[in-house]
C-alpha cells in the first residue's frame, strides 16, 4: 500500500501545473480513475489536450478511455457540447455497445 499511496502523492503534486506531456496526462486520468477521484475539471484540463493535438501518440485504448473520462466529466460538469462531440466519436467506434 506504500507504494501506491507514494505514486499516488507524486502523481498529485503535479497536477497544479496543469498539462505537461501527454504521457503524464494519461497518467493522472488513470490515477483519477484507479482511486475513484471524481475530479471532472482534471480529467478536462488534462484530457481535452489529449484529444485535441495529442490522440496519435496514445494507443487506441488510450484514446477511447480518455473520450470516456472525458464524456462523464463534460456531463459533471454541464458541458453539453463536449459530452456530445465525445458521445458522437465513441458510438462511432463502438455501435453496439450499451454502455
Amino acid at each position: 500500500a506504500a507504494q501506491s499511496d507514494m505514486s499516488s502523492s507524486a502523481v498529485m503534486a503535479t497536477v497544479d501545473k496543469g498539462f505537461q506531456d501527454p504521457r503524464h496526462a494519461v497518467r493522472v486520468i488513470a490515477h483519477l480513475k484507479r482511486n475513484r477521484m471524481r475530479r471532472p475539471d482534471l480529467v478536462i484540463t488534462f484530457g481535452k489536450p489529449l484529444l485535441d493535438k495529442y490522440s496519435s501518440s496514445l494507443s487506441a485504448a488510450e484514446v477511447y478511455n480518455v473520450y470516456e473520462e472525458v464524456f462523464l466529466a463534460a456531463l459533471d460538469l454541464g458541458d453539453e457540447r463536449l459530452a456530445e462531440a465525445c458521445l458522437t466519436t465513441l458510438r462511432q467506434r463502438f455501435p453496439t455497445s450499451k454502455q
